[in-house]
């Protein structure tokens, strides 16, 4: 009797992913505020990402084929910026708008940079933590965060900060 599977590989998991993410944000661009799993205009983010010029960048990540393919079958409408006249258009996946940048971030070689949506990023996650951008986001809105968006960023990381130090509890 012995254990079945393959030796010495690790499962990756959504948190070694989303520590990659916030430490590599954090080692190259140190200004940027980096939050794991917060929500922003009304969608949850797995990472979201704040430039010092105020330009927000979301990293969807996924762990699996299945949880992939469960996302991008998800259809919103969203204002195509590369229209004159800002018309609708219909994509597949439930962001954009509300963010500049948006990437998958995905265990390396789990889905190829042609699986993805057009407006979207891709980025590989390498088991020794290392990240590898696949493919290049399209920028999807020009203007950066709101003074108000960014008001109620910073009271949530605030809230965050105190529950996690034990400064107050939530009845």
């Amino acid at each position: 009797m012995g254990i079945r599977g393959i030796r010495n590989q690790t499962v990756v998991t959504e948190k070694m992913i989303t520590d990659a993410i916030c430490n590599d944000s954090l080692k190259r661009r140190r200004n940027n505020w980096v939050m794991p799993n917060v929500f922003f205009n009304h969608f949850e983010c797995d990472v979201l990402e704040i430039s010092e010029a105020g330009y927000a960048t979301e990293y969807e990540v996924k762990i699996s084929k299945e949880d992939f393919n469960r996302d991008s079958g998800k259809s919103i409408t969203f204002r195509s910026i590369d229209c004159e006249d800002l018309r609708k258009t219909v994509v597949k996946y439930n962001s954009v708008d509300r963010v500049t940048y948006f990437y998958f971030v995905v265990p390396y070689r789990m889905v190829s940079a042609d699986d993805v949506p057009d407006f979207a990023g891709l980025i590989f996650y390498h088991q020794d933590g290392y990240l590898q951008k696949v493919k290049e986001a399209k920028r999807l809105r020009e203007t950066p965060i709101t003074d108000n968006e960014r008001a109620k960023l910073r009271k949530k990381l605030y809230y965050r900060f105190h529950k996690i130090c034990g400064h107050y509890k939530i009845y």
